[in-house]
């Protein structure tokens, strides 16, 4: 979306006396997000691992399709190896 266009949405939505609504593109929110993310201490050690496991897969994977490319060989790899997968069954519903 071009910025002009941004420019007079938001204008619509202040004139209508609302707060302008954010639009943009999916690689924009992304990196917008990545901007504001900073670990905070004290940090649960979860999710510790996780911020530094998308760092490292930030810095070695250009696009998403490398790191599922990577990650499917990885799989294919882990059973020609004898790993096992196990499935989880189905969720059970609750009958009222």
């Amino acid at each position: 979306m071009n910025e002009s266009k941004r420019q007079h949405i938001d204008q619509v939505c202040q004139a209508a006396g609302y707060q302008p609504t954010i639009l943009c593109t999916p690689a924009e929110l992304i990196e917008e997000m990545t901007m504001k993310e900073k670990p905070h201490p004290p940090m649960d050690p979860v999710l510790e691992e996780c911020y530094r496991m998308k760092a490292e897969f930030n810095a070695r994977f250009k696009t998403m399709q490398e790191l599922v490319d990577y990650l499917k060989a990885e799989n294919i790899k882990n059973k020609a190896e004898g790993w096992k997968y196990v499935s989880l069954p189905p969720k059970r519903h609750k009958q009222d």
